[in-house]
């Protein structure tokens, strides 16, 4: 893809298992999207989805990448060659978003409540995603986008190492 795609994850680790609050917004084509998602220790859903999504950029909580568990999800992001932002764990917060989204995007603003309401490791990545991204300081962005669910289920899944095989990646 030639879509400038910045994609921002929130993991949540307990148990040995992680989920995976993911957050990105496509600029050209105008579309936010959010997933939330269980992972296995390779990170492959994660893999896939940036993947499908051109990702090009993931922005990530500072705070977590000192963990023992974030260094396979950190080889994950560099398999897919995926250039990765650490910000403050504080930018990583839904609070603000209803009026943040009412502006960006266009239409009623329910449906919209609706689909943020229904995850909860999704709206603090896209907090900070709005927030990396700035796209409340430019106007000509107000009543532009669109919002949706991203289905990982929803694509061909394929990892970094069959995109290397089919020599798909750059």
């Amino acid at each position: 893809q030639d879509t400038p795609v910045v994609v921002s994850i929130f993991p949540n680790f307990q148990e040995g298992r992680c989920v995976i609050g993911m957050a990105y917004v496509d600029l050209t084509r105008r579309i936010l999207g959010l997933a939330e998602f269980l992972d296995d220790s390779r990170f492959t859903n994660l893999e896939s989805s940036l993947i499908a999504l051109g990702a090009k950029e993931c922005i990530f909580p500072a705070e977590s990448g000192k963990s023992n568990e974030c260094k396979s999800l950190y080889d994950s992001l560099e398999r897919c060659a995926v250039m990765i932002t650490e910000r403050k764990k504080h930018e990583f917060k839904g609070r603000d978003l209803d009026s943040d989204l009412k502006r960006l995007v266009k239409g009623n603003i329910e449906p919209v409540r609706d689909l943020i309401s229904g995850f909860d490791l999704a709206t603090p990545a896209l907090g900070a995603l709005l927030s990396f991204s700035e796209l409340l300081s430019d106007e000509g962005n107000y009543g532009n986008f669109t919002i949706c669910r991203y289905d990982i289920g929803g694509f061909m899944r394929l990892d970094s190492a069959a995109m290397r095989a089919l020599n798909v990646m750059e």
